[in-house]
């Protein structure tokens, strides 16, 4: 067989193979776009906070403004241990809980912190463990 004759063969193999590439292409861009939705929906009803590595916020939500009264401003560079009720300093529960949280340890429970109006927040938390720094 020439180039000749192997090049209407190649061309529909490349029409087949663009084809399934486009098709898969929009499979991905359709589950991309509910992966963020479903971010966004999470963002706006889940109190959110980012920790350093040494466990002190960096960044919180919308939602952890309002419910806490705390802005960005007034919350970042500060540990959550800083918020936890003074009555609470002896409780095991609440010291394993912030321990893990601060130590980048994966931790799912409840963590009980004061807003800055004094109200005690109950929050449900699942942390994810994050890797250890590289230094």
């Amino acid at each position: 067989m020439t180039d000749e004759e192997c090049k209407p063969k190649l061309s529909r193999i490349a029409a087949m193979f663009n084809s399934h590439l486009k098709k898969t292409n929009q499979a991905l861009e359709r589950r991309l776009a509910m992966l963020e939705q479903a971010g966004h929906i999470l963002n706006l009803e889940t109190v959110a906070v980012v920790l350093d590595r040494q466990g002190k916020v960096q960044t919180v939500n919308g939602l952890f403004e309002t419910e806490l009264s705390y802005s960005q401003s007034e919350i970042a560079g500060r540990s959550l241990s800083e918020m936890s009720p003074p009555e609470l300093s002896g409780d095991t529960h609440q010291k394993r809980a912030l321990a893990a949280i601060r130590d980048g340890k994966h931790f799912s429970g409840t963590l009980r912190l004061v807003s800055k109006t004094g109200a005690r927040v109950w929050l449900r938390v699942s942390a994810p463990q994050t890797p250890p720094s590289k230094k």
